[in-house]
């Protein structure tokens, strides 16, 4: 997949999610979620468009795989499960994923841009 695949691929799933999140009523108290599902497709068409910085767009949905531990810390709180091992493998994927994803590629950007 090229980069500009990659983005175009996320800048729709961005938008699914404002209508998912629009449909089921999560909305309310979340304006910057909001903002951020607005400002990142329009940058990533934006990009797609004027075919420019695609490939720097590709390395920050890098950070997207961080997104994902987040997310699955959020259900296995929202479970109450007791399952401490779960929760542990949990916040070490989330760590891990942070460490690697998003120390590496926020700092790249800030040298390339």
């Amino acid at each position: 997949m090229s980069p500009s695949h990659a983005i175009a691929v996320s800048a729709g799933y961005f938008l699914f999610d404002i209508v998912s999140m629009w449909r089921h009523n999560l909305l309310a108290g979340s304006h910057l979620m909001l903002l951020h599902h607005i400002v990142v497709p329009f940058c990533f068409c934006c990009a797609l468009w004027f075919q420019r910085y695609t490939p720097t767009l590709a390395v920050t949905l890098m950070c997207e795989i961080n997104s994902v531990a987040l997310h699955l810390r959020i259900v296995t709180n929202a479970l109450q499960a007791d399952m401490p091992a779960v929760s542990r493998g949990v916040f070490w994927f989330a760590l891990a994923t942070f460490l690697v994803f998003r120390l590496t590629a926020h700092p790249y950007v800030l040298v390339y841009v």
